[in-house]
């Protein structure tokens, strides 16, 4: 794994995020994935954005699989975690099923997860994007093979 910039500067796994054009905020993921950290710098700071009276946590991936991460968000009044992800097939089909309805649960959160389908360099994702309610119920998924947008209503 290269990254893009010159030799000597840091590196970060970004995610922005646009309404109508207009920039509303930025991430960097903090918790890197083995190989990601010889390559990347960690983020430092919790994404957060408001869009139609909700206020969205942000988390790229391995993100999601650590609590405090997750419950800064539920403390700062946030009503959606919003996360991609890199889930692929085999194992990651049952870690995706578990984390993201583990999230809605534990923190009464709206959960919505956008994962990867098809391959992705050594690895194949597993697809199933999905939408969580407050307290773990499925609202909608995605299949594991077809390029797709799922929604549903949240708050």
């Amino acid at each position: 794994m290269r990254c893009g910039h010159r030799r000597g500067a840091a590196c970060h796994r970004d995610a922005g995020l646009r309404v109508r054009r207009e920039l509303i905020t930025t991430y960097r993921k903090q918790r890197l994935f083995e190989h990601e950290q010889d390559v990347f710098v960690a983020g430092q700071h919790d994404g957060r954005f408001e869009l139609g009276g909700l206020r969205f946590a942000l988390a790229t991936c391995f993100d999601n699989h650590f609590s405090e991460l997750v419950s800064r968000g539920a403390a700062d009044g946030c009503q959606v975690h919003l996360a991609s992800s890199l889930y692929g097939t085999g194992g990651g089909v049952k870690e995706l099923a578990a984390v993201y309805p583990g999230i809605a649960k534990d923190f009464n959160l709206h959960v919505v997860v956008a994962n990867h389908v098809g391959p992705a360099g050594a690895w194949t994702g597993c697809g199933g994007s999905a939408l969580w309610a407050a307290g773990g119920d499925l609202l909608a998924q995605a299949d594991a093979g077809t390029t797709m947008v799922v929604t549903a209503e949240v708050g």
